[in-house]
């Protein structure tokens, strides 16, 4: 599938007081939130009051705001914090409180995480913190089972290989701070004064937000979720904590789907995002068993304000041609007309988006506009994503989903959402359900006979509107036990899953999916037909991989990335059915380009789907 991840379900309901939370006495719990520059966090306090706005976030400004209109210090969670500048580190340390992010005044992730953790244990915590601004992965953070670093033959002719001393210089800081903050009791009363030294600690969990830099090099991407998993793993070793609860925060500038975006297409994101999820998926195959389990995903994604993102960009692209104008390298004529073709009107902001960017934005697009109320959700939703890991979060009683009408769409069993057939959705239900249909039309014209037959046998399942998952069009859930074990309805085990249907008629879709049913159907054909251990399809795509084929391929965009089929050998199938068959999002784009590029996928497909001349 094109995204293929379900991640928890984050519900803030910004009720921080009355969390339902199984009540123990236990050791300190201690965090860990590590990353870059959106770890150390911009959003200026000045723009807490912006979330009162919005009816569901002012629920959340009651509780971080106190009753004077002044963000509120914790009573239970403790931080203590390592950052750095070109004038040096630096460390604070308090009660958790405004100022732990860029400056004095401003947040990061930490304020919403420590204020729900708090709240939610009803007991101190501490919160060890290290970020420092512009640092990769690759090269800052590289773990040390990641090997040397090897330059690119860019870096190498421009001279800019970094340093040995630089490899694996901030990993190695981060390491030792937490070290030596949990050296003693004595150092840990530093910062947590209470702390009794028969209490004892428990390292809790460990919060990862990190990416910009790695996603901005190519040659960083391509490695990044071998980096990732080598990350993860080394620092349960180094902690001596195997099954350390952790949390790859994913990047989410630009939202879930960054690819429908109109402004600066020229960056990755969706292609690095891809790199992030795929080292959480693959995280277990790689590692040895006792270090296996407790990694999730958390997206940042559904919590950037795109509106303010229109805004941050109309006022950075007319600002800039006001300045070619200026300097008589843009006539007056032209500056209208690249008004008029992004939607700008005038190029001039309206009172109201100049008073929503006043109240609401404090940096740059890819510091998530230095929003508090994308900081202080994601804050909370790491926060529950880390309670549900650690068994100490009950869910409120969750409504009973709904029966599905069972439909006969094209020879196809499909689970319908009766929001999609009756109500005030039922229009737009009637359109999805065309569309869906239009998918099916095509396959079964141009699918083998004997092979259609088995693809029918495939069921799907499609919702108006699914609250549990953050995944468009959908997945292909091949697990019950996983459907379950996160509180998902086992129902949709082994079945295409439609997430949205109205997300089948968006153009944005269309022209990055064009055939995304195919696509989620094959990867339920090669589990419930082929089996997913497949071994000519596994040693195909081995094959491919070793000699490079798909890590630097045509978009239909028209830019150069890493092909999705990289990504395992699922992925390597699904992604050639769709050339095979139709059309895909990738280089080679159709039947006979992968047949010249890559001639053993192309006879496998040949010999499992049937010849199609």
């Amino acid at each position: 599938m094109k995204k293929r991840f379900a991640l928890v379900a984050i519900i803030l309901t910004g009720m921080l007081c009355t969390i339902p939370v199984k009540a123990a006495k236990k050791p300190l719990k201690v965090y860990i939130l590590a990353g870059q520059s959106n770890m150390q966090g911009s959003a200026h306090q000045r723009t807490f009051a912006a979330m009162g706005d919005d009816p569901k976030t002012a629920p959340l400004l009651r509780k971080i705001l106190d009753d004077n209109g002044e963000p509120v210090v914790s009573d239970n969670a403790w931080i203590t914090y390592l950052t750095g500048n070109r004038d040096g580190d630096t460390v604070l340390h308090s009660q958790l409180k405004v100022g732990y992010g860029f400056d004095s005044e401003r947040i990061g992730p930490e304020y919403g995480f420590g204020l729900f953790m708090g709240a939610a244990i009803n007991e101190p915590i501490l919160i060890i913190k290290t970020a420092w601004g512009g640092k990769s992965l690759a090269v800052d953070f590289r773990p040390p089972s990641a090997g040397s670093y090897v330059p690119s033959a860019t870096e190498k002719e421009r001279g800019n290989v970094p340093a040995k001393e630089e490899v694996g210089h901030t990993y190695r800081e981060m390491m030792r701070f937490v070290r030596a903050t949990l050296k003693d009791a004595e150092s840990i009363r530093e910062v947590v004064p209470g702390y009794h030294s028969d209490q004892g600690y428990e390292l809790a969990g460990f919060v990862w937000f990190q990416g910009w830099n790695d996603m901005c090099n190519r040659h960083h991407t391509a490695q990044y979720t071998d980096n990732m998993i080598h990350f993860i793993s080394d620092v349960r070793k180094d902690f001596e904590a195997p099954t350390l609860p952790f949390i790859v925060g994913i990047l989410g500038v630009y939202g879930t789907d960054p690819d429908s975006r109109k402004f600066d297409k020229g960056l990755p994101v969706t292609e690095f995002r891809k790199a992030q999820f795929a080292a959480v998926e693959q995280y277990d195959q790689k590692v040895a068993a006792p270090y296996q389990g407790h990694v999730i995903a958390v997206d940042s994604g559904p919590y950037y304000e795109l509106e303010l993102s229109d805004i941050y960009w109309k006022r950075r692209m007319t600002s800039e041609w006001k300045r070619r104008v200026t300097q008589g390298k843009m006539t007056a004529a032209q500056f209208k007309a690249e008004c008029t073709r992004y939607g700008f009107g005038n190029g001039e902001l309206s009172a109201q988006e100049q008073g929503t960017w006043d109240r609401c934005a404090s940096n740059a697009e890819y510091h998530y506009l230095g929003s508090a109320k994308t900081f202080v959700r994601f804050g909370m939703a790491l926060a529950e994503a880390m309670l549900k890991m650690e068994g100490a979060w009950e869910e409120a009683p969750k409504q009973t989903r709904f029966d599905p009408v069972v439909k006969n769409i094209e020879g196809w069993t499909v689970h319908v959402d009766p929001a999609m057939l009756e109500g005030q959705h039922a229009e737009v239900g009637a359109q999805a359900l065309t569309m869906l249909a239009n998918h099916l039309q095509r396959i079964a014209i141009l699918m083998p006979q004997d092979r259609l037959r088995e693809m029918r046998r495939l069921e799907i399942w499609i919702e108006h509107d699914s609250a549990d998952f953050n995944v468009e069009p959908g997945p292909y859930h091949p697990s019950a036990g996983w459907l379950t074990e996160r509180g998902y309805d086992s129902r949709l085990a082994k079945k295409v899953h439609v997430t949205r249907g109205a997300s089948l008629l968006e153009r944005h879709h269309m022209l990055k999916h064009p055939a995304v049913i195919l696509h989620e159907l094959v990867h339920s054909y090669h589990d419930q037909v082929l089996g997913f251990d497949e071994p000519c399809i596994k040693a195909a795509y081995d094959k491919a991989m070793d000699a490079g084929l798909y890590e630097n391929v045509l978009l239909y965009t028209g830019q150069k990335v890493r092909h999705y089929a990289a990504t395992n050998h699922m992925e390597y199938f699904a992604e050639g059915s769709e050339a095979y068959f139709y059309r895909n999002d990738f280089y080679p784009f159709v039947r006979a380009e992968l047949q010249e590029y890559d001639p053993v996928l192309h006879g496998l497909l040949e010999d499992i789907w049937g010849s199609l001349k």
